[in-house]
């Protein structure tokens, strides 16, 4: 007997989202990036004002910001040009949860595929404002859209897993 059931297409805004819950789930690593670009600008700043003649400060800043820039790079815009070309683009996938298992049905260019999953394969489950993503590993989830349920609500469905005994963490 079918308990829930959410349709959800993988568009780009949607992957996107997905890819910054991630990254912005990193903080002790963002947290560090700033606190050295901020004490290597302060440490510039102080040598520039008493010692600018002075090329490894300068070479040390140049240094720490291009290493920023890689990191802005790497975490906020590759993923841009890498989603936009995903095979899992645009792929529409109904999800229907069932007493024991889920079962995934995903439409894509590339054709039809189906699959059957038990609750024990859902290590986490976490929630952003539009999406609920259900790990199947630490960087791997399917994402289901709040609003994309055609039977049950967003709420039901998180108490549902509750009851499976699966971690659920709010926004």
């Amino acid at each position: 007997c079918m308990k829930f059931s959410n349709r959800t297409t993988y568009d780009e805004d949607r992957l996107l989202r997905y890819h910054n819950f991630l990254v912005l789930r990193k903080r002790f690593f963002w947290s560090v990036v700033i606190i050295c670009t901020v004490l290597i600008s302060i440490i510039f700043a102080l040598t520039l004002i008493f010692d600018p003649y002075n090329s490894s400060i300068w070479f040390s800043f140049i240094f720490i910001w291009t290493l920023d820039m890689i990191c802005v790079f790497c975490y906020f815009i590759l993923p841009h040009i890498t989603i936009s070309k995903a095979p899992q683009l645009n792929t529409s996938v109904l999800f229907e949860f069932e007493d024991n298992v889920f079962k995934i049905y995903a439409t894509a260019k590339s054709g039809n595929e189906s699959s059957e999953r038990n609750y024990q394969s859902l290590i986490k489950v976490m929630e952003s404002k539009q999406d609920i993503y259900l790990f199947i590993s630490q960087r791997q989830a399917y994402i289901l859209n709040k609003s994309g349920f055609t039977v049950g609500t967003s709420e039901d469905f998180l108490q549902f897993l509750k009851s499976k005994g699966i971690p659920c963490k709010g926004k």
